[in-house]
This record gives C-alpha cells, sequence and structure tokens, in this order.
C-alpha cells in the first residue's frame, strides 16, 4: 500500500478533550485485506478466522508496518501542532481485533500466525467469489446430504452441480439474503470439505488518539470498517 500523508486539514475532529482527540477522515482511505482463512463462525454472526501460510503471513506483515508509518506520521503531526508532549514519547498503534502470535529468534520477532475476528452485519455486502464457486462444482452432492439440503431449499437445485453454470452459480449465491447466505457459509464450513478464504475492503471509519501523560504513552487506534466481504 503506498504511504498515507496526515494533515488535520483531511479530518473533522470531532472530540478534544479529556487529552483524547477523535478524528473522523473526511474523504476516508480505502484498501482490502490478505486473504483470512475462516475457521468458524461464532456467537452473533462472528466469524473467527487466521493466517497462517507463508506468503499471506508476509503480505500482512506489510499491512502491519504500513499501519504503523501511519501512525508515525499521525504522532509527527501531533508533535508539531501540539504541545501535549513530545518525541520520547512512545507510539502504541492499536490493531483491532487481531491477534499476532509470533516467536523469537536471534532477537527477532517472525510472525506464526495471525488470528481474526470479523462482525458480519447485513450493511457490508458478502460476495462469493469464482473461486469458491469453482471448488463447489467438484462436491458430488449425493455424498453430502447437508449441501444437496441446503441447495434444494435454498436453491430448490437437485441435479449434480458440475452441471451448473459458474457464473450463473455465482449470480444466483449473491443474490441470496444475508441469512440465507450465512446459513450457506455454515454448511460449507460444517462439511470441512472447503477451505474458505475471506478477504475485506476496507476504510478508515475513525481514528482515536489517546494520550497517556503518566506513562509517556500515545495509544492511536485506526478503526477500520469493512464495506465489502469476499469469500473465496
Amino acid at each position: 500500500m503506498k504511504p498515507l500523508l496526515f494533515n488535520f486539514k483531511h479530518y473533522f475532529i470531532n472530540k478534544l478533550n479529556n487529552d483524547n482527540i477523535f478524528l473522523k477522515p473526511k474523504n476516508p482511505f480505502i484498501t482490502s485485506s490478505n486473504h483470512f482463512k475462516i475457521k468458524e463462525i461464532l456467537e452473533n454472526n462472528v466469524i473467527s478466522s487466521l493466517i497462517d501460510e507463508e506468503v499471506p503471513l508476509l503480505m500482512q506483515e506489510k499491512d502491519l508496518l504500513f499501519e504503523r508509518r501511519f501512525c508515525e506520521k499521525i504522532f509527527k503531526y501531533l508533535l508539531k501542532e501540539k504541545t501535549l508532549f513530545d518525541k520520547s514519547w512512545r507510539i502504541v498503534p492499536f490493531n483491532q481485533g487481531l491477534i499476532l502470535n509470533f516467536n523469537i529468534i536471534n532477537y527477532s520477532i517472525i510472525y506464526t500466525k495471525f488470528e481474526n475476528k470479523t462482525q458480519l452485519n447485513i450493511e457490508t455486502p458478502i460476495y462469493f467469489t469464482k473461486k469458491v464457486i469453482k471448488k463447489l462444482l467438484n462436491i458430488k452432492m449425493n455424498n453430502y446430504p447437508s449441501i444437496k439440503t441446503i441447495f434444494t431449499t435454498l436453491l430448490n437445485y437437485k441435479d449434480n452441480l458440475n452441471l451448473l453454470n459458474i457464473e450463473a452459480l455465482q449470480i444466483t449465491l449473491n443474490n441470496l439474503s444475508f441469512n440465507n447466505k450465512l446459513q450457506f457459509l455454515n454448511v460449507l464450513l460444517e462439511t470441512k470439505l472447503l477451505t474458505i478464504y475471506m478477504k475485506c475492503k476496507k476504510q478508515i471509519d475513525y481514528i482515536l488518539i489517546d494520550l497517556q501523560k503518566e506513562y509517556k504513552k500515545c495509544f492511536i487506534k485506526i478503526i477500520w470498517k469493512n464495506i465489502d466481504i469476499y469469500l473465496s
């Protein structure tokens, strides 16, 4: 991702008290996340997912580095414009909903897994990509009653999946209601036949800057919101 230039002129300052600065971007920056492998759907439509493969791990590290650098730009601008703290303070980025698993080898941090929890809601569209549709078409429905049932009840389809057209099935699945998509995804996860990945298109919702004078720390929380979720 390209580095972001930070300037308070690009943000609405909604609240400035108790050493907290609340920023709302005028033109939200949009980016996309790496592929997280879906583990399960928890209560309240929360998806638990992870990254534990080498290439996606490296890509996620780049995302973290990008966010860290953006936080540093915010901090430098605060130093320039405010007099509440100085450059000796420690910057502490906040990674929303992300658990970092790592080992320390030769004094270096080596990431082994990133775990994430994502709240699904009806306002955020969920899309099935052609990649997951192609995986589906290789399943023989008669061997998996739960998949056959979901196709019969939701799509009124009883024949073999390999008779379906990829584009037609993709359109049909993406036209399902939010609850039906969740039901369909749940069945796919329960059968454990497919490894399903989730990638989100995200934008900055707001930035909360929490100044801890006592500890000389500046907590910078970039809160992203999902605007599209892609299953592949």
